[in-house]
């Protein structure tokens, strides 16, 4: 069978333009090649769950600095996004606080959600005492702040797991996001455009929860 360009179009796995990071265009990511993305995306079962029973999934990449959200799914089958950036002149407590409320107001302004998925922290020698400390805070910050909702805290290497099956990171962060978009389409959600980073890793997020739920 030949998988054509238009084909990967229609998947929604063949990039459209890069994601931006703070507001700027980056280039294109270097994915594997397509025809392999096309393949993980037709891999995944198709959904053992009514589709229109999709809980709303709000997926967080958490960070003092800058930590994206996501809210996927729901009777309207959407995908909206929003990125918490902290003022460089905020003390280190009140950037904590900051990103709670922002979590708390994200998940009630009209993204009310069914079950949060938050990002852990990475355990690795690559990254110092002082990152593991302060992402440690950003992570409690937001569970903290959504305490009202169900809330599932995943190891860093769950979602690509689910989505791509290996643990590598990097470049390969482009493969996810490319995988979670093939899933999107094929489920009649969509990918949102543009985003930043951290928003793309949030929605990627979510969707692995409802793919490993059935619901996608």
């Amino acid at each position: 069978m030949t998988i054509t360009t238009e084909d990967l179009r229609k998947r929604g796995i063949v990039p459209l333009g890069g994601l931006p990071r703070r507001g700027a265009e980056s280039p294109e990511p270097r994915l594997l090649d397509p025809a392999i993305i096309a393949g993980i995306v037709a891999s995944h079962p198709l959904p053992t769950r009514d589709p229109l029973t999709m809980p709303r999934v709000m997926g967080c990449d958490p960070s003092l600095n800058e930590a994206g959200f996501a809210m996927v799914g729901g009777p309207r089958r959407e995908v909206r996004t929003a990125t918490h950036r902290s003022k460089s002149a905020q003390e280190r407590g009140e950037k904590v606080v900051a990103l709670a409320r922002f979590a708390l107001d994200f998940a009630r302004g009209g993204f009310a959600q069914d079950v949060a998925v938050v990002e852990g922290t990475y355990l690795s020698g690559r990254v110092s005492p002082a990152s593991i400390v302060a992402l440690g805070e950003a992570v409690g910050a937001v569970q903290g702040a959504l305490c009202e909702y169900r809330v599932q805290r995943v190891e860093p290497d769950w979602m690509p797991q689910v989505l791509v099956g290996k643990t590598k990171g990097g470049s390969e962060k482009a493969d996810r996001h490319a995988v979670a978009r093939g899933l999107l389409e094929r489920s009649g959600i969509g990918w949102p455009g543009r985003m930043s980073e951290h928003e793309a890793d949030a929605v990627c997020l979510a969707t692995a929860w409802l793919v490993q739920e059935g619901w996608m």
